[in-house]
């Protein structure tokens, strides 16, 4: 009978024991995440996804440039890039108030559109980066 009661206790106390070691482990980092969030990053272009729509449909980025797409809808949605014939790039769901990027590593035209909203299409063209 103790052995039963010691048994269904135990992954109670192993948990109250873990509480100080999980909390102290993973207490820095969202910290740090909704920081790096609330900084504004300067010259990062930013498509909105706005119901079935993109604004804007064209966006422009130069060679290791992250395009961040931010759905402000309240449905969820998803990017297709298309990178050439055979590759597409998919971001999965996107919920409301989410984001999601990409960068893009050559320069060219890359039209995307979001799957679930077949009408919702724009395109990123990318230039060479600057040499300084």
């Amino acid at each position: 009978m103790i052995r039963l009661f010691l048994a269904a206790l135990m992954p109670s106390v192993l948990a109250f024991l873990m509480l100080p070691v999980l909390a102290f482990s993973s207490a820095d980092r969202p910290a740090t995440r909704l920081q790096e969030r609330r900084q504004p990053q300067q010259n990062v272009p930013t498509v909105i996804i706005k119901d079935s729509s993109f604004d804007p449909a064209e966006r422009t980025a130069t060679v290791g440039q992250t395009v961040v797409w931010n759905n402000t809808s309240a449905r969820d949605h998803n990017i297709v890039i298309r990178i050439d014939e055979r590759t597409q790039v998919r971001s999965g769901n996107i919920k409301r108030d989410g984001t999601w990027s990409y960068k893009f590593e050559k320069p060219g035209t890359y039209s995307f559109h979001c799957s679930i909203h077949p009408r919702a299409k724009g395109v990123v063209k990318v230039t060479p980066a600057e040499r300084g």
